[in-house]
C-alpha cells in the first residue's frame, strides 16, 4: 500500500511555486518583471501559474525603467525607449559637444551623435570653446589684457587682437628724449609696454632729457579745484594739477569750494530761503552744494534738478510749468495730438529738424495748398513769447528736382483744417529754391501749435523745418533766424530790404572772432530801419559805415594778409579807413583794407609789412625813393631813406 501511494505522488507532480499540484507539462515560465510593465528580463522560473509582480516574458531591455518595453513610443532621451536596438529612431540627430565650463561653448571632445534635448544642456551644438574648464573664454566673451590669455577664441589676445578693451588697457607715454618721463600729448593704450615708451606723463619738456617736470599746484581729488601749499611734480595742465588753489577740501570732490548753503528739509540737496551759512562744508541737517530752488521740501523727488514727469499733474522740477506745458515733455507721446507724427520740445531755437513724408498719410489740404500730397504734422509749443520765424529752408536738392519735398507750410490751433493759421507757399523765391514756405507767428508763452508740412511732387525725399524766435540774443544787427538759416533775398516780412547774408552764431556777436560783429561785417547800417532788431541793443552794436563792403563773418582774416579783419579795420566800423601816405599828414584812422591782401600794391602783404615795420598803407615808408618791396628783395632797410640810392 506504501508503494502505490508514491507511485500516485510522483505521478501528479510536486507542488509549484504557487503552492498548487500540477503535471510538469503543464507548468509555465516566467520571469522577474521588476517594474511592473508586463514584460520581464532574467532566468526563467516555473509555476503551474505566473505570480504577480512577474511576467511571462524577457523583452524588457531595462527592467527598472517601466517607460522601456517592446511597443513603447520612442523619445528624445538616449535610450531605447522600445528596446528595439535602437534610441532615438525617427529623431533628427547632430553631434554634440560636451560644455564643461557652462558658458554655451563645446569643446570638439568628447562628443556625440544625439538629438535635442537627449543630453541635457551641458552639451551643445559647436565645438568653438578653446578653454572648456573657464567660463569666462569662449568666442562671445570680451578680449581684456590678462596675460595674454585668448579670451574670445579668435587665435589672437592682448595686444595682438584689435578688439581687446581699451578700459582693460594701460596707457604708455613717448619719451622722446629717453630721461625716464613722457610726453602727455604722445598717449597710446596697450597691454603690455612697448620700448621709447613710459607710464607716466609729466616730462613738460619732451625733447630735453635734463628738464621734465615742475612743481604744480596739486588736485588731489580730480574736481578741477586745487589746495593751497600742495604741490605735484608735473606739467601745468596735465591731470592731477589745478592752476588755482581754492580747494577747500581737496580729499573730497564734493567738496570745493566756501559756499553757501540752504535749509534743504527734504535731504534732497535742493533748498529753499536765504543761506543759513557760508563754508566748505554744511552746518548739520542742511543741503550740499549752492543748490536753492526746491518748491517742495516734503519731497526728495520734487526740486529744480530732476526731470518733468509729464502724466503726474505735478511740477518735478520746479520751473511752474506741469506736465505737458513743460518744455521738456513736447515731444512726450503722452502730450501729442492724435493727428500729428512728432512733436518738437519748446526749444527757444529749433535748425536741425530733418523728417520724411515717406509713409505719411494725406490728412488736410492746407488753403494755399490744392494739391494731394503726403503732409506731415509737428506739435509745437512756445517756450516764451515772441514773434517766430518757420521756415523750410535747406529742404530741396537743387540737383535732383523729382525730390522736391516742401511745397506748402502750414500752422494751425489743432487738428481742423479751420483752425488754420497761416500758410504758405512761396514759389519761385531763388535759383535752386523754388519752393522754401515760411511763415511768421505771434505766440504767447506755452501757445500751441500744429505745423503741417506739405510734400511735393514726390514723397521719397526729406524736409528740413526750422522754427527761430525772431531776437537778436547777441545784439549784433542780425535776428536769430538771420544768423541761423542764412538765407538770401529775404521777403519783406524778415527786413524790408534784399540782403546777402552767410550762417553765423546767433548767441555770438562776433562768430570769427576778428573783432568787428557780425552785422557789422554783413552790411547792416543803423538807419532806423532796422526791421524786426528790435531786440538789438544799439549801445553794443555797432553799425556799418560801408555797408556795400562787406566781409565774410565766418572768416576772420578775409584776405589771408596774415591780420584779423578787425586788425586791419581798427573801429570795427565796417569801412576802410586810409592810413599815412608817405609824409602827408594823417588821414582817417590809418586803417588797412581788410579785403585786400597789399593795401598799398607794393606786393608785400599787409601782415608782411607790419612786421617788418613798414608801412602798409605806403609804396616807400622811407620816402628814399625805392618802393619797400624793392628794398627787402635787394637786402636796403625799407625804414632808411638814405640807403636807397
Amino acid at each position: 500500500m506504501r508503494w502505490s501511494t508514491l507511485l500516485f505522488v510522483g505521478l501528479a507532480g510536486c507542488p509549484t511555486a504557487d503552492g498548487e499540484n500540477c503535471l510538469p507539462e503543464e507548468e509555465l515560465e516566467y520571469f522577474a518583471d521588476g517594474d511592473g510593465d508586463g514584460f520581464g528580463t532574467g532566468l526563467p522560473q516555473m509555476a503551474c501559474q505566473i505570480p504577480a509582480g512577474f511576467a511571462d516574458n524577457r523583452l524588457d531591455c531595462d527592467d527598472a525603467d517601466a517607460a522601456v518595453f517592446p511597443g513603447a513610443e520612442e523619445v528624445c532621451n538616449a535610450v531605447d525607449d522600445n528596446c528595439d536596438g535602437r534610441r532615438d529612431e525617427g529623431f533628427p540627430l547632430e553631434l554634440r559637444y560636451l560644455d564643461g565650463d557652462g558658458d554655451g561653448f563645446g569643446a570638439i571632445y568628447p562628443a556625440q551623435l544625439a538629438c535635442e534635448g537627449a543630453l541635457g544642456t551641458e552639451w551643445v551644438l559647436n565645438s568653438d570653446d578653446c578653454d572648456d574648464a573657464n567660463a569666462a573664454v569662449n568666442p562671445m566673451a570680451q578680449e581684456v589684457c590678462n596675460d595674454r590669455v585668448d579670451d574670445d577664441c579668435d587665435g589672437e589676445a592682448d595686444d595682438d587682437d584689435l578688439s581687446t578693451l581699451l578700459s582693460s588697457k594701460t596707457a604708455y607715454y613717448h619719451d622722446q628724449d629717453t630721461d625716464g618721463y613722457g610726453d602727455l600729448n604722445r598717449e597710446i593704450f596697450r597691454c603690455e609696454p612697448i620700448v621709447g615708451y613710459v607710464d607716466n606723463f609729466i616730462d613738460c619738456f619732451p625733447d630735453d632729457p635734463e628738464l621734465t617736470y615742475t612743481e604744480q599746484i596739486a588736485d588731489r581729488d580730480g574736481d578741477g579745484f586745487g589746495a593751497e601749499d600742495d604741490q605735484v611734480k608735473s606739467c601745468a595742465g596735465y591731470p592731477g594739477t589745478a592752476d588755482n588753489t581754492d580747494d577747500c577740501d581737496d580729499t573730497n570732490p564734493d567738496a570745493t569750494i566756501d559756499r553757501y548753503w540752504y535749509a534743504d528739509a527734504d535731504g534732497d540737496g535742493w533748498g529753499v530761503g536765504d543761506p543759513e551759512s557760508f563754508g566748505c562744508f554744511p552746518p548739520n541737517g542742511l543741503s550740499m552744494g549752492p543748490n536753492v530752488g526746491d518748491c517742495d521740501e516734503t519731497d526728495p523727488a520734487i526740486n529744480d534738478g530732476v526731470p518733468e514727469i509729464c502724466d503726474d499733474g505735478i511740477d518735478q522740477n520746479c520751473n511752474g510749468k506741469i506736465d505737458c506745458i513743460d518744455p521738456g515733455c513736447g515731444a512726450e507721446s503722452a502730450c501729442l495730438l492724435a493727428c500729428v507724427d512728432k512733436g518738437l520740445p519748446g526749444y527757444e531755437t529749433i535748425t536741425d529738424v530733418f523728417e520724411t513724408t515717406v509713409g505719411a498719410g494725406d490728412d488736410i489740404t492746407l488753403s494755399c495748398n490744392s494739391g494731394s500730397e503726403p503732409d506731415f504734422w509737428f506739435q509745437w509749443r512756445a517756450p516764451r513769447a515772441g514773434t517766430y520765424h518757420i521756415n523750410t529752408f535747406g529742404s530741396w536738392d537743387p540737383d535732383d528736382r523729382d525730390s522736391l519735398q516742401t511745397k506748402s507750410l502750414g500752422v494751425l490751433e489743432s487738428c481742423e483744417a479751420e483752425d488754420e493759421i497761416g500758410c504758405n507757399t512761396f514759389g519761385a523765391l531763388r535759383a535752386g529754391y523754388r519752393n522754401d514756405p515760411r511763415l511768421t507767428v505771434d505766440a504767447a508763452e506755452d501757445e500751441l501749435f500744429v505745423i503741417v508740412v506739405d510734400a511735393g511732387r514726390r514723397s521719397d525725399g526729406t524736409f528740413k523745418l526750422g522754427i527761430a524766435r525772431f531776437e537778436d540774443e547777441d545784439g549784433d544787427g542780425l535776428t536769430n533766424p538771420e544768423e541761423l538759416f542764412a538765407w538770401r533775398n529775404l521777403d519783406a516780412a524778415v527786413r524790408f530790404t534784399n540782403t546777402d547774408l552767410v550762417k553765423t552764431d546767433p548767441w555770438n556777436v562776433d562768430t570769427d572772432g576778428d573783432g568787428i560783429q557780425d552785422g557789422t561785417e554783413q552790411g547792416v547800417e543803423a538807419d532806423g530801419e532796422l526791421g524786426p532788431h528790435e531786440s538789438t541793443d544799439l549801445s553794443i552794436f555797432i553799425p556799418d559805415a560801408d555797408p556795400d563792403t562787406r566781409t565774410d563773418p565766418r572768416e576772420a582774416d578775409n584776405d589771408q594778409d596774415g591780420l584779423l579783419d578787425g586788425e586791419e579795420d581798427t573801429n570795427f566800423d565796417g569801412a576802410f579807413d586810409i592810413g599815412v601816405i608817405g609824409d602827408s599828414s594823417s588821414v582817417g584812422t590809418g586803417e588797412t583794407d581788410p579785403n585786400d591782401r597789399d593795401t598799398d600794391d607794393d606786393t608785400l602783404s599787409d601782415g608782411d609789412e607790419v612786421a617788418l615795420g613798414t608801412s602798409p598803407v605806403d609804396t616807400d615808408s622811407d620816402d628814399g625813393g625805392r618802393p619797400d618791396d624793392h628794398e627787402v628783395r635787394n637786402g636796403t632797410d625799407p625804414l632808411d631813406g638814405t640807403d636807397d640810392l
